[in-house]
């Protein structure tokens, strides 16, 4: 499989995901009990995505000084995308991440991600996703009870588009 600039980009917003949470889960955590936050995805291991998943996970694990930790299920370990929503959905998972256009039969609005010829060069995808286009997608897969992220952050001075979703609140308050 080749790995271009656009596919690592694209992958590496997930690890986004895990690192602002892990002040946050050190601070539920303070009573001492623990938790281990499983994330699945169809990407090979050698994949940036998992790759930045597992530097996020060293990170959170010891922010949290072992309180949270994070395990990654790569290669489709856990079965396909359906399968590990279903697995999400029922509480087996906490996270998968996916493509958005994963999310086209359940919102026909997430489909617009896939437009590649859609906009004119990379300042307008991202000003698209950072404002009403992006907002309007999350607001309609919210409604669903899917969370994806708002804002990942940007690597490399290029904005990351949202790829990882989290599905099953964990009874703790980012805020």
């Amino acid at each position: 499989m080749s790995i271009n600039r656009r596919k690592f980009l694209k992958a590496s917003a997930a690890a986004v995901l895990t690192l602002p949470l892990a002040g946050t889960f050190s601070k539920a955590f303070a009573a001492g009990s623990s938790y281990t936050l499983k994330i699945g995805n169809s990407f090979p291991s050698a994949h940036p995505l998992n790759v930045r998943l597992k530097e996020a996970a060293k990170a959170v694990e010891a922010k949290t000084n072992g309180q949270l930790k994070v395990r990654i299920f790569a290669d489709s370990a856990l079965g396909s995308d359906s399968d590990m929503m279903s697995q999400v959905r029922s509480g087996a998972l906490d996270a998968v991440c996916t493509s958005l256009l994963f999310f086209e039969s359940l919102e026909p609005s997430a489909n617009i991600a896939g437009l590649g010829f859609g906009y004119k060069n990379y300042d307008t995808v991202w000003a698209a996703w950072d404002g009403d286009v992006g907002h309007y997608v999350r607001q309609r897969l919210s409604k669903l009870g899917i969370t994806p992220l708002e804002k990942p952050g940007t690597t490399d001075s290029v904005r990351l588009p949202t790829t990882c979703t989290r599905l099953r609140p964990l009874g703790i308050s980012p805020g």
